[in-house]
């Protein structure tokens, strides 16, 4: 190959690679735990846990005001139900981060959408994210869920 064909190689290569969106891993299987809002287990069908941490979404600790409702509130979205995550990432603790999707329902933005989370402007950076600070701003304005 001859040395000007080289760049040109590279530069197709990397619009190549570039314009491919990032492929995220699907992780399939019952919710059998909730450990707060934006925590929950899933089992897979080969018996594996998988602990899920709640893309873009930021709810109370379980030990802080409205943490018990919002753990509760996820718990009734989930928990026993067959889901569906979208893994984006993985966290410090080992956990996978991932939208969740019950029936097609997107968990994530039902618990903003009805006040039980804010919009994880920090980490949240996909193209809805907008949407569901809208949907976190509605909830606050309607006081709804812990936002009134």
């Amino acid at each position: 190959m001859s040395s000007r064909k080289t760049p040109l190689l590279i530069f197709v290569l990397c619009l190549l690679f570039i314009s491919f969106p990032t492929l995220s891993q699907v992780l399939s299987g019952k919710v059998v735990s909730v450990a707060d809002g934006g925590t929950i287990t899933i089992l897979d069908s080969s018996k594996r846990q998988h602990k899920i941490r709640l893309y873009g979404i930021d709810t109370p600790e379980k030990s802080q005001a409205y943490g018990k409702k919002a753990k509760k509130f996820t718990a009734n979205l989930a928990a026993g139900k067959a889901v569906e995550v979208e893994v984006y990432d993985t966290d410090q603790y080992g956990r996978s981060v991932g939208v969740v999707f019950v029936a097609g329902a997107n968990v994530n933005r039902e618990i903003i959408r009805n006040g039980f989370a804010w919009q994880y402007q920090r980490y949240c950076k996909k193209s809805f994210c907008d949407d569901w600070l809208k949907l976190e701003r509605q909830a606050r304005s309607n006081g709804i869920g812990f936002m009134g």
